[in-house]
Protein backbone atom coordinates (compact mmCIF):
# COMPACT_ATOMS: atom_id res chain seq x y z
CA UNK A 1 0.00 0.00 0.00
CA UNK A 2 1.22 3.51 -0.74
CA UNK A 3 2.03 6.53 1.39
CA UNK A 4 -1.23 7.57 2.89
CA UNK A 5 -3.35 5.66 0.42
CA UNK A 6 -5.82 3.93 2.45
CA UNK A 7 -7.41 0.49 1.45
CA UNK A 8 -11.25 0.81 0.01
CA UNK A 9 -13.96 -2.20 0.09
CA UNK A 10 -17.05 -2.62 -0.29
CA UNK A 11 -18.61 -5.60 1.56
CA UNK A 12 -21.96 -5.54 2.84
CA UNK A 13 -24.72 -8.33 2.95
CA UNK A 14 -27.43 -8.44 0.18
CA UNK A 15 -30.85 -8.36 0.39
CA UNK A 16 -33.01 -11.11 -0.09
CA UNK A 17 -34.24 -11.77 -4.07
CA UNK A 18 -36.78 -13.63 -5.25
CA UNK A 19 -36.16 -16.91 -6.93
CA UNK A 20 -36.45 -17.52 -10.73
CA UNK A 21 -35.65 -21.24 -10.11
CA UNK A 22 -35.57 -23.19 -6.68
CA UNK A 23 -31.50 -22.02 -7.27
CA UNK A 24 -30.72 -18.60 -7.90
CA UNK A 25 -27.79 -16.59 -6.22
CA UNK A 26 -27.66 -13.12 -5.53
CA UNK A 27 -23.98 -11.95 -6.11
CA UNK A 28 -23.93 -9.75 -3.19
CA UNK A 29 -22.90 -5.77 -3.56
CA UNK A 30 -25.12 -3.88 -2.17
CA UNK A 31 -24.77 0.41 -3.18
CA UNK A 32 -21.97 1.74 -0.54
CA UNK A 33 -19.76 4.55 -1.31
CA UNK A 34 -16.37 4.56 0.28
CA UNK A 35 -13.04 6.92 -0.55
CA UNK A 36 -9.35 6.63 -0.13
CA UNK A 37 -7.89 10.19 0.40
CA UNK A 38 -4.30 11.24 0.25
CA UNK A 39 -5.31 13.96 2.65
CA UNK A 40 -2.77 16.95 1.36
CA UNK A 41 -3.64 16.55 -2.26
CA UNK A 42 -7.39 15.34 -2.89
CA UNK A 43 -6.50 12.30 -4.50
CA UNK A 44 -9.04 9.71 -4.01
CA UNK A 45 -10.45 6.60 -5.28
CA UNK A 46 -14.10 6.24 -4.99
CA UNK A 47 -16.31 2.87 -5.55
CA UNK A 48 -20.00 2.92 -6.05
CA UNK A 49 -21.85 -0.39 -6.53
CA UNK A 50 -24.22 0.59 -9.65
CA UNK A 51 -26.23 -3.26 -9.46
CA UNK A 52 -26.27 -6.48 -7.72
CA UNK A 53 -25.69 -9.48 -9.55
CA UNK A 54 -27.72 -12.33 -9.81
CA UNK A 55 -26.31 -15.69 -10.71
CA UNK A 56 -28.61 -18.39 -12.08
CA UNK A 57 -28.43 -22.46 -13.10
CA UNK A 58 -27.73 -24.28 -15.84
CA UNK A 59 -29.95 -26.57 -16.99
CA UNK A 60 -27.86 -29.56 -14.87
CA UNK A 61 -27.91 -26.94 -11.80
CA UNK A 62 -23.87 -28.08 -11.88
CA UNK A 63 -23.32 -24.85 -12.44
CA UNK A 64 -24.29 -21.48 -10.65
CA UNK A 65 -23.43 -18.11 -13.00
CA UNK A 66 -23.86 -14.63 -13.63
CA UNK A 67 -23.06 -15.37 -17.39
CA UNK A 68 -26.06 -18.03 -17.61
CA UNK A 69 -29.08 -17.41 -18.83
CA UNK A 70 -31.13 -14.59 -16.44
CA UNK A 71 -27.71 -13.95 -14.77
CA UNK A 72 -26.53 -10.92 -14.17
CA UNK A 73 -22.76 -9.41 -13.73
CA UNK A 74 -22.97 -6.73 -10.76
CA UNK A 75 -21.76 -3.20 -11.58
CA UNK A 76 -19.38 -1.10 -10.02
CA UNK A 77 -18.22 2.43 -10.82
CA UNK A 78 -14.74 3.17 -10.14
CA UNK A 79 -13.60 7.03 -10.25
CA UNK A 80 -10.21 8.12 -9.85
CA UNK A 81 -8.35 11.41 -9.55
CA UNK A 82 -5.03 10.06 -11.20
CA UNK A 83 -3.65 6.80 -12.26
CA UNK A 84 -1.93 5.62 -9.35
CA UNK A 85 -5.15 3.56 -8.32
CA UNK A 86 -5.20 -0.39 -8.80
CA UNK A 87 -8.13 -2.32 -8.23
CA UNK A 88 -8.67 -5.48 -6.42
CA UNK A 89 -10.95 -7.95 -6.32
CA UNK A 90 -11.44 -10.68 -3.84
CA UNK A 91 -13.49 -13.43 -4.20
CA UNK A 92 -15.41 -16.03 -1.26
CA UNK A 93 -14.36 -19.32 -0.25
CA UNK A 94 -18.07 -20.15 0.01
CA UNK A 95 -21.30 -19.00 0.00
CA UNK A 96 -22.61 -17.32 3.34
CA UNK A 97 -25.61 -18.35 3.15
CA UNK A 98 -26.64 -21.89 1.38
CA UNK A 99 -28.62 -25.26 1.68
CA UNK A 100 -27.08 -28.08 3.52
CA UNK A 101 -24.38 -29.41 1.28
CA UNK A 102 -24.18 -26.55 -0.50
CA UNK A 103 -20.70 -25.48 -0.31
CA UNK A 104 -19.57 -28.96 -0.96
CA UNK A 105 -17.62 -30.75 -3.47
CA UNK A 106 -18.08 -27.26 -5.22
CA UNK A 107 -15.07 -24.08 -6.64
CA UNK A 108 -16.36 -20.54 -7.26
CA UNK A 109 -14.71 -18.23 -9.39
CA UNK A 110 -14.10 -14.79 -10.01
CA UNK A 111 -13.54 -12.33 -13.22
CA UNK A 112 -13.92 -9.13 -13.77
CA UNK A 113 -14.17 -6.69 -17.35
CA UNK A 114 -13.69 -2.75 -17.66
CA UNK A 115 -14.87 -0.17 -19.45
CA UNK A 116 -15.20 3.39 -20.00
CA UNK A 117 -11.26 5.10 -19.08
CA UNK A 118 -10.19 1.63 -18.37
CA UNK A 119 -11.08 -1.30 -20.73
CA UNK A 120 -10.07 -4.88 -20.47
CA UNK A 121 -12.26 -7.99 -20.69
CA UNK A 122 -12.35 -11.05 -18.49
CA UNK A 123 -9.43 -10.93 -15.87
CA UNK A 124 -9.18 -13.67 -13.08
CA UNK A 125 -10.04 -11.89 -9.63
CA UNK A 126 -7.18 -12.82 -8.58
CA UNK A 127 -5.05 -10.19 -10.99
CA UNK A 128 -5.17 -6.44 -10.01
CA UNK A 129 -5.76 -3.89 -12.77
CA UNK A 130 -4.42 -1.00 -12.83
CA UNK A 131 -7.26 2.01 -13.31
CA UNK A 132 -6.39 5.10 -15.56
CA UNK A 133 -7.72 8.87 -14.12
CA UNK A 134 -11.36 9.21 -14.39
CA UNK A 135 -14.85 6.27 -14.40
CA UNK A 136 -14.02 3.16 -14.96
CA UNK A 137 -17.21 0.68 -14.77
CA UNK A 138 -16.52 -3.06 -13.69
CA UNK A 139 -18.69 -5.53 -14.63
CA UNK A 140 -18.07 -8.81 -11.69
CA UNK A 141 -19.10 -12.19 -12.66
CA UNK A 142 -19.14 -15.32 -10.60
CA UNK A 143 -19.80 -18.87 -11.59
CA UNK A 144 -19.99 -21.91 -8.75
CA UNK A 145 -19.12 -25.32 -10.20
CA UNK A 146 -20.62 -28.36 -8.55
CA UNK A 147 -18.11 -31.55 -8.81
CA UNK A 148 -20.35 -34.14 -8.19
CA UNK A 149 -24.24 -34.05 -9.22
CA UNK A 150 -26.09 -30.66 -8.76
CA UNK A 151 -26.38 -27.79 -6.26
CA UNK A 152 -29.33 -28.72 -3.59
CA UNK A 153 -32.02 -26.38 -3.93
CA UNK A 154 -32.67 -23.39 -1.55
CA UNK A 155 -31.15 -20.05 -1.51
CA UNK A 156 -27.49 -19.01 -1.74
CA UNK A 157 -25.61 -16.21 -1.18
CA UNK A 158 -21.85 -15.12 -1.54
CA UNK A 159 -19.78 -11.86 -1.27
CA UNK A 160 -17.50 -10.28 -3.26
CA UNK A 161 -15.07 -7.62 -2.06
CA UNK A 162 -13.84 -4.68 -4.06
CA UNK A 163 -10.88 -2.36 -3.49
CA UNK A 164 -9.60 0.76 -4.74
CA UNK A 165 -5.94 0.81 -3.55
Amino acid sequence: MGIGVHSVSCNQPMAKTPSLKPILVALALLPCLHTSALAQSRQSCTLIVLEDGTLAPNASNQVLSSKNHRGRSAEVQVSATNARYSVFIDKPLGFVIAPQGGNDNMQLSVTYSGRGQTEFVEKPSDIPTRIKRGDTFLDIDMTAERFNGSFPGGDYRAGVTVRCE
